[in-house]
């Protein structure tokens, strides 16, 4: 919430989910708008009733900003049931308009299924343009947060027809390994709460934290990461007391493998 009552999207520099503003009714700055159904399907999620953010698919027309599409997105990866995805991933397919694609990959992404990979890699490709000064580089970190960070760079290899096979391929050893396609996963493992936040405690160490991971890590388990930043700024060591705390205690042991958690409830 800006100081002007405004609302633009969780900062996750600051108060992240912490932030969003109760949806009151009637009178309010998000009355009408695209952040006031948002807000009904986070404030719900975060008691464990996702019965609006199942409905929250059918409100794009209403993100009518480049701002408020991207939250959008980023909200339904984070909150939506897995029945909701068919659409996102029609929208992508058909989406010629590369910062509105990148917003589907966004969500996608949040979801975090292996078959998803799947999904980012087919984007990527069709996204791709060697002449192109920017190309989707994101979805390349996003496949690297699923599959493992060794994939985290295409440039790496050779060519793009290299990095679509080495991925492939990776993809495909860790559906044997995990039997099916079907299932949230982590640096190419099962997805578990605990792994996340190894992984920022491991970039941490090595000085910076990814907004995306803090994004990841708080809308799971809904614990307050706002004293990772002061102003802004990432506050190191306050991020390393909550990450330790939570991996000292048996908080981690409340969480099953393989499964997509909101504030701690399990996302249908």
């Amino acid at each position: 919430m800006k100081k002007d009552g405004s609302f633009e999207g969780p900062d996750w520099r600051g108060t992240g989910y912490f932030g969003w503003p109760e949806p009151k009714k009637g009178g309010n700055v998000l009355s009408g708008s695209i952040w006031h159904f948002c807000a009904i399907a986070v404030d719900a999620a975060k008691k464990g009733n996702f019965e609006a953010a199942s409905q929250l698919v059918g409100w794009e027309e209403h993100a009518s900003t480049d701002l408020s599409h991207f939250v959008w997105c980023e909200l339904l990866g984070d909150i939506a049931p897995t029945s909701c995805f068919e659409n996102l991933e029609r929208s992508l397919a058909r989406e010629d308009d590369v910062s509105r694609a990148l917003d589907y990959c966004s969500a996608i992404y949040q979801r975090g299924l292996l078959s998803d990979a799947a999904t980012l890699l087919r984007a990527f490709v069709r996204l791709y343009m060697p002449e192109a000064k920017d190309n989707p580089d994101i979805i390349g970190d996003y496949i690297a947060d699923l599959l493992g960070d060794d994939l985290s760079d295409y440039e790496d290899c050779e060519s793009i027809n290299d990095y679509v096979e080495y991925v492939t391929v990776r993809m495909e050893e860790i559906e044997v390994q995990l039997g099916t396609v079907d299932v949230p996963i982590w640096q190419g493992d099962v997805l578990r709460v605990s792994s996340v936040a190894k992984t920022m405690l491991e970039r941490l160490r090595r000085g910076h934290l990814l907004q995306r991971h803090r994004q990841k890590f708080e809308a799971m388990t809904g614990i307050n990461c706002s004293r990772f930043y002061v102003d802004q700024t990432l506050q190191p060591l306050s991020a390393f007391a909550v990450l330790e705390e939570f991996m000292n205690s048996d908080a981690p042991s409340q969480f099953k493998t393989g499964v997509r958690y909101f504030f701690g409830h399990r996302i249908p």
